[in-house]
């Protein structure tokens, strides 16, 4: 719900008589203030800035919700939600393979306090589609930029989830600056390595 919506979020599993709640945050606003401020309707809760839990009377939800989100409009300004992405590493295409990719899935279970790596790398588009219900998804084949004419590019397939509509302002050829992780494409018996996209925009950086 935070990666889809970038706004904090509570999911409550309601329960007959008591509920227990999950909160996840975004940069800037420390989740677990807001939900301390409205101590008087929970039983207990705990965590940090970015990831809390609690537990309710389940009559109370509404009054928290009601108070929370008072909360929240006073804390949550403009600047909180402008998106921002951290690249933990700049990256040339030829660099990512199995084993990079082995070596930082030792890093994982990702989560809260342990985002899983990101990279940037400046790539060629070689061909581009669309995918899912509504054309929502975008995948495109990129490759490395090559420095001599008999230079063999590195291809990947790279997906962007929800980026259907950028698919419209790209064409072949295309250089492009792509940030993205590294995931493991499983798929009849084959393993392919495939580009996860965070975020592109076209040509190099000024």
């Amino acid at each position: 719900l935070v990666e889809r919506y970038y706004l904090p979020a509570i999911v409550i599993a309601r329960g007959a008589e008591t509920s227990k709640a999950s909160a996840r945050s975004i940069s800037g606003f420390n989740i677990i203030e807001a939900i301390r401020n409205s101590n008087k309707f929970l039983l207990n809760a705990g965590g940090h800035p970015m990831a809390a839990g609690f537990s309710i009377n389940t009559e109370l939800i509404t009054n928290f919700k009601l108070r929370i989100t008072d909360y929240a409009k006073e804390k949550i300004t403009e600047e909180i939600l402008e998106r921002s992405l951290k690249v933990d590493m700049e990256l040339s295409l030829k660099q990512a393979d199995m084993e990079l990719l082995g070596e930082i899935s030792k890093l994982s279970p990702y989560g809260i306090g342990n985002p899983e790596p990101v990279f940037a790398s400046t790539a060629e588009i070689g061909s581009i589609r669309t995918m899912g219900a509504e054309d929502k998804h975008l995948k495109l084949v990129v490759q490395s930029l090559r420095t001599t004419n008999s230079e063999l590019p590195t291809r990947f397939e790279a997906v962007g989830f929800g980026m259907g509509k950028k698919a419209a302002n790209l064409k072949p050829g295309d250089k492009i600056e792509l940030a993205y992780s590294l995931s493991l494409n499983e798929y009849m018996g084959s393993k392919i390595l495939q580009l996860k996209i965070k975020d592109l925009k076209n040509g190099r950086p000024d």
